[in-house]
C-alpha cells in the first residue's frame, strides 16, 4: 500500500529542495507546479503555502507524490544493498520479466521494437560491474547501460538526454523496485506495460512522423538494426543507415551482371579478335594502329584528349578517308563519314565498325576516366580491336580480354631513335631547336615563356587550360619553326605528335588533384620519351632544369609496377531502382565487385547532384541528375558553375534556348573561362537538347582563340597573368597568386578578425 502520510508546514514556512524530494517531489513536478523563491545566499526554497496549493489543485497529485516515496526508498535500499545481492536478486528476476514479456498481448510492430529494450534491460541487468570509465555512474549493473545511452545521446544531439532518461527510468525504475522488493508476485505488468509504452512512442516519431513507408518487421528484417538498436543507433536512423542502403544493394544487385563483361551482349555476340601494341612512346604502336584503320570500310579511334582525336581526324581526312570528330564540347560531323575520332567517353556502343584503336588503354586504372576505357575494351562493337598500350598496362588487358575468351595477340614496339640522359642540367640559356620544358602548372608555364623570351628564344606554350584551337596554333608554330622552344605540361605525353629533341624537366613534383607528390617513374617515362621524334632526329635527349632535386634520370631504367585494377563505371541501371539517385550512386559505390574490377570515384557525380538538389533547390528527375553530372565542365571555377546553375534554371523553367555567355575582361584568365563557358554551353544544349546557334559558338571559339594565340605571342607580359581575387594584373614572374592591393586587403580583413576574437574571445 501507498503510504499517504505527507505532512505540510505552516503556512510562512518554506522547505529545502532536499525536503521536497524526500515528500516525493520530483525536479520536474516542481518546476512545474511550485515556483522557486532564491535567497542571496543562493540557496532555492519553496513555501509551505505553494505546495499546498499545488496539492489542493491536483488532489491525485498526492498518491503521486506517495508513489514517489516507494519508488525512491526502494532505490535507495537497492543502492545499499551488497553487490553480491544485487546480482542474485537480479537473475532471480529475469526469469520473471521474461516470462511477462513473453505472454504479453502486444501487436507485432510494438514486441519487435518492445523486445529490443526488452533484451538490453536485461543484458544490462545482468552485466558484471561496471568498468572503471563508469565508476561515477556505479549503482546497478543496469544502471551503466543507461549512462552509455546518455553518453551516446549527448554525442551525437538527436535528442536530450533528459528525453532519454524519461523513457528510459520508466522501465528501469519499474525493474529496480522489483528487485529491491523481491517478494513472491513482483508486479512484472507494469514493466511491460513501460515497455510497451516506450515502443509504441518510438514508432509513431521515429517512423510514422517522418513518413517511413515500410513495416517494422521490414525494417527489422535487415540484422545490421537488431545488433545496433536501441544502444547505438535511434530507430529513424537505423532505417537510413542500415535499411535504406540494404535495400538498395539489394536491388541493384538484382540489376546488375554479377560479371560486368555481360552488360555488353551485343558485343558478346559479336566475333571478336584483339592486337595488343605494347610499347613505350614514340614507338610506334599508335602509328601502326591507324595505317589499319585507314585501311577499314568503317572505323573507330578513342582518344584520351580531344586535341589527339581532331590530330588523328586531319590525319585520316589528309588520306583520303572522310572521318567525323566528336567529343563532350564540340563536335564535326562530315557528311558520308566512314570513320569517326572522338575522346573515349563518348564512344557509341550501338553502332558496329569493321576497326576499332583505343589509344592509352594504361589509363584504364585513372580513377575517374577509367571506366572509359573499361567499357571501350568490353563493349566496342567491332570486328577487330587495336589496344595501344604502355608496358606497365599489358598484364590488366590480358587479364580481361582472357576472361572474355576472346582471341588476341600481343606486338611489342621498340623505339626506333635511342633515347639518352642528360646527367646535368640544363639552364634556359642554352636552350636549342626542338626543346620541350616541362612545367606542372599554368603559371610557372607562363613565367617560363617570359624568360625564354627575354632570353630571344621564340617560344610557344601548352597548357591545361588552353582552348584546344588555341593549343593546335602553338603547335603549329612549333612544327613550323616559327618557334624554338616549347613550354608546356605534361599534356605532351598523350600522343601529341611534335618535334621534340630534348624534353627537359623544371619541375620533378606536381599536384595531382590532391596533394603535392614527386613524379613517378611512369610519368618521366612518358613524358620523356617524346624527345627524338622518328624521321627527324637520330637520337633523342633528357635532362632536368636547376629546381629539380630528385634523381629523374634513374626513373628512365625503373620500371613501373604492372597495373592490376580496372575502374568499373555505372550504367543507366541505377535509375531502376526506387531511391534517391546520390543514396543509389552510394550503395553502389560500397557494392562489392569481381576481381580486377574498382568502382569509379563517383564523388563528382555526387557533388553536381547535390547542388541541383540542394543549393539550386530544383526539381529535376534521375535521368536528367543523370545527364546533368555526365557534362564535362570544371565544376571548381566559379564563372562556370555559376553558368552551369543558370542554365540548370533555364532548363527547369522549360525554356527552348539556352542564353550565351557573356565575355568580361581582355585578359588571358577572362578568356579562357570565357573560353570554357562557351564549352559549357555546347555540351549543355547537347545534352538537354536546347537550340543552339553553332555558326555562332564556332566563330566565337575561332575568335577568343585566335586573341589568347595573339596575346600568348605579342602580349602576355601585359595581359598574362591574373590575380586570383580580383582579375587585375600581376607580374608573371610574382610568387603570389594574388595582386598587391588583394594582399593588403587580405592582411587587413586578418588584422580585423584578429582584434575581434582579442575583444571577444
Amino acid at each position: 500500500m501507498l503510504n499517504l502520510d505527507i505532512k505540510i508546514k505552516k503556512d510562512g514556512q518554506q522547505y529545502t529542495k532536499a525536503e521536497m524530494k524526500k515528500m516525493g517531489w520530483t525536479p520536474q513536478l516542481i518546476r512545474e507546479r511550485v515556483p522557486e523563491l532564491r535567497r542571496n545566499s543562493g540557496g532555492v526554497y519553496y513555501r509551505a503555502s505553494d505546495v499546498r496549493k499545488a496539492l489542493e489543485a491536483e488532489p491525485s497529485l498526492l498518491e503521486q507524490l506517495a508513489k514517489q516515496r516507494v519508488e525512491a526508498g526502494a532505490r535507495s535500499r537497492l543502492v545499499a544493498t551488497p553487490d553480491k545481492t544485487r546480482a542474485e536478486l537480479a537473475r532471480k528476476l529475469t526469469p520473471l520479466l521474461q516470462k511477462a514479456f513473453d505472454e504479453a498481448e502486444l501487436d507485432p510492430d510494438t514486441r519487435i521494437v518492445a523486445n529490443q529494450w526488452h533484451k538490453l534491460f536485461l543484458d544490462g541487468l545482468l552485466a558484471p560491474q561496471p568498468s572503471a570509465s563508469h565508476e561515477k555512474y556505479r549503482i546497478t549493473p543496469g544502471d551503466q547501460v543507461t549512462k552509455r545511452l546518455l553518453d551516446f545521446v549527448d554525442e551525437t544531439r538527436n535528442f536530450t538526454a533528459a528525453a532519454w532518461a524519461n523513457r528510459w527510468w520508466r522501465i528501469g525504475q519499474t525493474a529496480w523496485t522489483m528487485i529491491a522488493n523481491p517478494g513472491d508476485n513482483p508486479n512484472t505488468q507494469a514493466y511491460v506495460q513501460a515497455l510497451a509504452a516506450l515502443a509504441q512512442k518510438e514508432i509513431r516519431t521515429q517512423i510514422i512522423d517522418k513518413g517511413v513507408e515500410e513495416s517494422v518487421s521490414e525494417i527489422f528484417s535487415v540484422p545490421a538494426i537488431q545488433a545496433q538498436y536501441p544502444s547505438q543507433y535511434f530507430l529513424y536512423d537505423c532505417y537510413a543507415t542500415f535499411y535504406v542502403p540494404a535495400l538498395i544493394s539489394r536491388d541493384l544487385s538484382k540489376l546488375i551482371a554479377v560479371d560486368p563483361k555481360d552488360e555488353y551482349p551485343a558485343a558478346r555476340q559479336m566475333s571478336r579478335r584483339f592486337e595488343i601494341h605494347v610499347g613505350g612512346t614514340n614507338t610506334g604502336k599508335t602509328y601502326q594502329s591507324l595505317q589499319r584503320l585507314k585501311q577499314a570500310v568503317s572505323g573507330v579511334y578513342l582518344a584520351p584528349l580531344r586535341l589527339l582525336a581532331l590530330e588523328v581526324q586531319e590525319r585520316l581526312l589528309a588520306d583520303g578517308v572522310v572521318c567525323s570528330m566528336l567529343t563532350g564540347e564540340e563536335e564535326d560531323i562530315r557528311e558520308g563519314a566512314t570513320h569517326i575520332s572522338s575522346t573515349v567517353e563518348k564512344l557509341n556502343l550501338s553502332q558496329e565498325y569493321e576497326v576499332a584503336v583505343i589509344d592509352e588503354c594504361q589509363m584504364i586504372n585513372d580513377r575517374e576516366r577509367g571506366y572509359a576505357w573499361t567499357r571501350a575494351i568490353l563493349g566496342v562493337r567491332a570486328s577487330e580491336i587495336h589496344l595501344c598500350v604502355a608496358p606497365e598496362g599489358l598484364h590488366i588487358l590480358e587479364r580481361l580480354i582472357k576472361a572474355l575468351d576472346e582471341p588476341y595477340t600481343v606486338i611489342k614496339h621498340e623505339r626506333k631513335v635511342p633515347l639518352r640522359w642528360i646527367d646535368r642540367q640544363v639552364k634556359l640559356k642554352e636552350a636549342r631547336k626542338g626543346d620541350a620544358f616541362v612545367a606542372f602548372s599554368k603559371k610557372r608555364v607562363l613565367q617560363l615563356a617570359e624568360e625564354l623570351r627575354k632570353l630571344g628564344i621564340p617560344t610557344s606554350i601548352i597548357y591545361g587550360n588552353l582552348p584546344y584551337a588555341t593549343r593546335r596554333q602553338q603547335m603549329q608554330m612549333f612544327l613550323n619553326g616559327e618557334t624554338t622552344a616549347l613550354v608546356a605540361t605534361d599534356a605532351i605525353g598523350m600522343g601529341l605528335n611534335l618535334p621534340i629533341r630534348r624534353v627537359i624537366f623544371t619541375q620533378d613534383e606536381k599536384y595531382d588533384g590532391e596533394v603535392v607528390r614527386p613524379l613517378r617513374p611512369g610519368e618521366v617515362r612518358q613524358i620523356a620519351g617524346r624527345a627524338g621524334r622518328f624521321g627527324l632526329y637520330d637520337e633523342g635527349f633528357a635532362a632536368i632544369g636547376p629546381d629539380c632535386d630528385h634523381d629523374l634520370g634513374s626513373m628512365l631504367e625503373t620500371v613501373p609496377p604492372s597495373i592490376d585494377q580496372a575502374a568499373l563505371g555505372f550504367s543507366d541501371l541505377v535509375l531502376k531502382v526506387d531511391r534517391p539517385l546520390i543514396d543509389v550512386l552510394k550503395v553502389w559505390n560500397q557494392m562489392p565487385v569481381k576481381a580486377p574490377y574498382k568502382r569509379m570515384d563517383i564523388s563528382r557525380h555526387i557533388s553536381i547532384i547535390s547542388y541541383i538538389q540542394n543549393t539550386l533547390k530544383l526539381d529535376f528527375s534521375k535521368e536528367d541528375l543523370l545527364k546533368a553530372s555526365n557534362i564535362p565542365f570544371d565544376e571548381r571555377d566559379a564563372a562556370v558553375q555559376a553558368q552551369f546553375a543558370i542554365y540548370c534554371k533555364t532548363y527547369a523553367s522549360g525554356k527552348t534556348t539556352l542564353p550565351r555567355p557573356e565575355r568580361e575582361g581582355n585578359r588571358l584568365g577572362n578568356l579562357e573561362i570565357y573560353y570554357k563557358l562557351l564549352d559549357l554551353y555546347y555540351s549543355f544544349a547537347k545534352t538537354f537538347g536546347f537550340q543552339w546557334d553553332q555558326e555562332w559558338l564556332m566563330e566565337e571559339k575561332e575568335v577568343v582563340a585566335e586573341e589568347i594565340n595573339y596575346l600568348l605571342v605579342h602580349d602576355l607580359k601585359k595581359r598574362g597573368a591574373s590575380c586570383r581575387r580580383c582579375g587585375g594584373p600581376i607580374t608573371l614572374d610574382s610568387p603570389y597568386s594574388i595582386c598587391d592591393k588583394c594582399y593588403r586587403k587580405q592582411r587587413q580583413e586578418r588584422e580585423r578578425q584578429r582584434r575581434y576574437w582579442d575583444i571577444y574571445a
